[in-house]
């Protein structure tokens, strides 16, 4: 369930596919439109559990997500 919703949170409206980070939330139930504020709190969180998800499944995807967030 984890990695379902981090993949999806990675590569959904979400996420800011050419900035990096996550926005604070979605202004519909897709999650296809952010709302474009992207807060530095939703963002260490983000990072802390693809971190977390990383060392238990070794998965690169989770450490490239990990990269693009922090850069």
């Amino acid at each position: 369930m984890v990695e379902k919703t981090l993949k999806k949170m990675y590569a959904g409206g979400i996420y800011d596919q050419l900035g990096g980070g996550l926005s604070r939330y979605s202004t519909d139930y897709k999650w296809l439109v952010p709302h474009f504020e992207k807060m530095l709190y939703d963002n260490a969180l983000f990072v802390w559990a693809l971190i977390e998800t990383f060392q238990i499944t070794k998965n690169p995807v989770y450490e490239t997500a990990v990269r693009d967030v922090l850069s």
